[in-house]
């Protein structure tokens, strides 16, 4: 098949995606990464320490350990569809960092990842494929942290070389996340996407492969979530924003430029057995752990119990907003919002196709 025999455009892979994507919102909700490698994080502790874990608040009031947790099946999803992808094209073979400095970087990379998406209670799929075309207030938030980070991190990168409304059972859901991820995993190894690599890339080097491929996945989720927010249809992603979204994306767009990688493409490269993803997963494991240390001794950001989705400045919150409450207040479609959301990113679309053709 020649879909095994030469890389998948980007933009055909991401609007596939985005349309997989808006299935799963009205389903259970956006695709997500960090939440379940959340959840595995606190699995395997609990194998480890036992019933201590328990001693430990993150995980006793805002993650207790569950293998019921659907957003785990779709990282082992990706995991399975990107080997599936690399086996079938051939591309599957182990691969080593070439020097101890990127052993450093990678580690690095996967622990300041950890402790951003817990401290944002968000990661990079969740900003770009889940807040902001929900036009949730997070997602700006996110997007002003992970861009600034990536920023940072690409001038680290550069500067040191070394240094680089359906009712489901359980298992209804996990299955639905696991046949989501396989397809994903399977899209992303074909067409050799990033995220990473959608902001890096066009920071350093001016490529912009993957930054319109993700720009056209924005613009079909804004559309279709907006349009389906509109009939009151989907699953929103709920909790107070604040501070920490634009803290938590910025280390955790540091942390994705040193690893190479982010929530997705770790996974992808683990199913293509690249073991510096493996190292990168398993620090970013790490760092999550790290937070929940931290966390629970200063319950800060404040775990969704505690949440009002009203403002709260002691906390640094902002309460909640998105395309609903947007609809709730003014009493205008959600869809407007959306279409004004959209013509952004297609400005933003043109002008890059603009740059492009000057340079020809």
């Amino acid at each position: 098949m020649d879909f095994f025999k030469k890389a998948l455009d980007a933009r055909i892979a991401l609007v596939v995606i985005a349309l997989f994507d808006i299935f799963l919102f009205l389903i259970v909700g956006a695709w997500t990464v960090g939440g379940g490698e959340t959840m595995m994080t606190g699995l395997a502790a609990k194998a480890i320490i036992g019933d201590q874990i328990n001693n430990i608040p993150f995980w006793k009031i805002v993650f207790p350990p569950d293998f019921g947790y659907w957003k785990i099946y779709i990282s082992v999803g990706m995991l399975f569809g990107a080997f599936l992808g690399a086996k079938l094209s051939g591309e599957f073979f182990w691969r080593f960092p070439g020097s101890l400095s990127e052993w450093v970087m990678i580690t690095i990379g996967g622990l300041l990842m950890g402790i951003g998406i817990r401290l944002a209670f968000v990661c990079n799929v969740s900003t770009f494929f889940g807040l902001t075309p929900e036009m949730n207030l997070g997602g700006y938030l996110s997007l002003t942290g992970i861009i600034a980070g990536a920023w940072f991190g690409s001038m680290i990168y550069k500067k040191n070389s070394w240094f680089l409304g359906v009712i489901m059972s359980v298992i209804g859901e996990s299955l639905v996340a696991f046949i989501f991820g396989s397809i994903i995993g399977l899209l992303v190894q074909r067409s050799r996407f990033c995220n990473t690599a959608a902001l890096r890339d066009a920071i350093l080097f001016k490529n912009f492969r993957n930054t319109e491929a993700l720009l056209l996945a924005m613009m079909v989720l804004t559309i279709g979530f907006t349009l389906f927010i509109t009939f009151g249809q989907g699953n929103t992603m709920k909790f107070d924003v604040g501070l920490n979204q634009i803290i938590g994306l910025f280390i955790f767009g540091v942390g994705m430029v040193l690893a190479g990688a982010c929530t997705v493409s770790t996974w992808v490269k683990t199913g293509e057995g690249n073991v510096g993803a493996i190292w990168a997963l398993l620090f970013t494991f790490i760092g999550m752990f790290i937070f929940s240390l931290l966390w629970s001794y200063s319950y800060w950001p404040p775990a969704p119990i505690a949440m009002t989705g009203e403002p709260n400045p002691e906390t640094f919150q902002l309460g909640y907003a998105n395309a609903a409450t947007l609809q709730e207040k003014t009493g205008i479609p959600a869809i407007f919002f959306g279409i004004i959301q959209f013509m952004v990113l297609l400005g933003i679309y043109l002008k890059i196709q603009k740059k492009k053709k000057s340079k020809e």
